[in-house]
């Protein structure tokens, strides 16, 4: 069974998803046919801080399965800044795993791939 929190699939999808890079307020995007919502979450303390960053990516299609997922990444540090922990997870909220599986090995082209048909298709090349 596919295991949806293991680093590599939540590397893929943020690759896949290519979050631009955050300002001030939750920010909003839509790619690969999927909306993607993400927001930080701080606190300061005397003690400790963290930052919380969620990331919503959704894809809400009729001729395709629905599914939604939180990607959340946590960063702790101490009374100093010093990291004390940093982690990431992935919850599917709605839909099945396979269907983002699917969406994941359509979306998800590797680099050797991706080079060998630009070379097929450069005049170049032949």
């Amino acid at each position: 069974m596919l295991r949806l929190s293991r680093s590599r699939i939540i590397n893929d999808i943020e690759f896949i998803v290519d979050r631009p890079i955050a300002g001030v307020g939750p920010l909003r995007w839509e790619t690969k046919g999927v909306e993607c919502i993400a927001e930080r979450h701080a606190y300061r303390g005397q003690t400790h801080s963290f930052d919380l960053d969620v990331m919503r990516v959704r894809l809400q299609s009729p001729s395709r399965s629905k599914w939604e997922l939180l990607i959340v990444t946590e960063y702790w540090r101490g009374a100093e800044g010093e990291n004390i922990h940093t982690t990431k997870w992935l919850k599917l909220t709605v839909g099945k795993k396979a269907d983002v599986a699917k969406w994941i090995a359509v979306n998800r082209e590797p680099a050797s791939r991706k080079q060998a048909s630009t070379d097929a298709s450069s005049p170049v090349g032949r």
